[in-house]
């Protein structure tokens, strides 16, 4: 594929095409092709992130395995799937494990590589520092609107039923007493009434 095919294909399917055309043609130029196999893992999590990964063919699956971080479900990655984007921009490692479903072609761009092109194009930062942010006032708006919810609804809970005969009343209290004294005989009884 040409370095113009592998940027057209990077703007149309991957989070990268927020990017202008001279940054997708500096990242294509750095791209190396990698196959895996099915059932191969790629990346395990609470590693330093090796590369930044495109999937271009294939399928892979993503799963958080450790008992520290929030638990998450396996995720599928189908082609367009770029991997350890966030991880790269703020040097953190990487949060999941991902695995080869299926054979598998990926397009790598080494770390090193990557940070050269960070520092270069100050635009790469930018573009996804900005998604970033958005993504998290969107989550901040869901989370504010479900506390007001569930505070609109608190009123409304309906409290555990209490097991056995309720109340303080003396019919309540001879209730109860004549079902402990008909307990004892181990004879069944039936019990009826409000």
């Amino acid at each position: 594929m040409t370095d113009p095919d592998r940027v057209a294909w990077l703007q149309a399917q991957t989070v990268l095409g927020n990017l202008s055309a001279p940054v997708l043609a500096a990242i294509s130029e750095a791209i190396e092709i990698q196959e895996i196999p099915a059932d191969q893992p790629l990346v395990l999590e609470d590693t330093p992130p090796e590369s930044l990964y495109i999937l271009k063919q294939g399928r892979l699956e993503s799963d958080r395995t450790s008992s520290t971080g929030a638990s998450q479900p396996a995720r599928s990655l189908l082609p367009g799937s770029v991997l350890h984007l966030q991880e790269l921009l703020v040097d953190q490692p990487t949060q999941q494990t991902v695995t080869a479903v299926a054979d598998s072609q990926l397009w790598v761009v080494p770390a090193g590589q990557f940070q050269q092109l960070i520092e270069q194009y100050p635009e790469i930062s930018q573009t996804f520092s900005r998604q970033l942010a958005q993504e998290l006032a969107e989550v901040s708006s869901q989370l504010a609107y479900e506390q007001e919810r569930q505070a609109a609804l608190r009123a409304y809970l309906v409290p555990k039923a209490k097991r056995g005969v309720v109340g303080k009343s003396r019919y309540a209290v001879r209730l109860r007493q004549q079902i402990k004294t008909a307990s004892e005989d181990r004879q069944s009884v039936l019990v009826f009434g409000e």
